[in-house]
């Protein structure tokens, strides 16, 4: 959706590797405890805020990752997946220079602003027209979801050609 030069062993290399990491950082141990506020009141003063315990580890001590908030695993695994895919997607091209069977990817594939880039650099204008002429074409070749319509006299002919007046 983002690369036009991806490439099917990019994308399952870059999956591998997003997903590995995803799950190491989110599944990996050790982990800091968690620090425990007190929950009683007893002899609680307004102005008076009691200091928690001190952590059994220093949080420094951990693997950075390990600190990392769950929220941001994800981005970083998003991120990585994007990255590894893209090298390996021009590792595998490099090495299938040749190879021209492959056809141009259709724009519509792809997010608006990689989908404008792709129409400009073939030459069309970026708009629905593109579309208009698809379907135009579907029904002057009798190819596609237009093909399959009747034209208004078969709907009145009706079944085994009877007539059906229309309502």
């Amino acid at each position: 959706m983002f690369l036009p030069h991806a490439n099917e062993p990019g994308a399952i290399t870059g999956l591998a590797t997003g997903l590995a990491f995803s799950m190491w950082v989110g599944f990996g141990v050790p982990r800091p405890d968690a620090v425990r506020l007190p929950t009683r009141t007893d002899g609680c003063d307004f102005n008076i805020t009691a200091t928690p315990p001190p952590p059994t580890q220093d949080p420094s001590e951990y693997f950075y990752l390990y600190r990392v908030s769950y929220l941001w695993v994800v981005v970083l695994g998003s991120l990585l997946t994007l990255v590894v895919g893209a090298v390996a997607s021009w590792v595998a091209g490099v090495t299938c220079e040749g190879d021209r069977s492959v056809p141009p990817p259709d724009p519509d594939l792809f997010v608006p602003p990689v989908r404008r880039a792709l129409l400009a650099r073939r030459g069309h204008r970026c708009s629905n027209s593109l579309q208009l002429t698809r379907v135009a074409g579907d029904l002057s070749n009798g190819v596609g979801p237009a093909a399959d319509t009747k034209t208004q006299e078969e709907l009145l002919n009706g079944i085994d050609g009877h007539h059906v007046a229309p309502v």
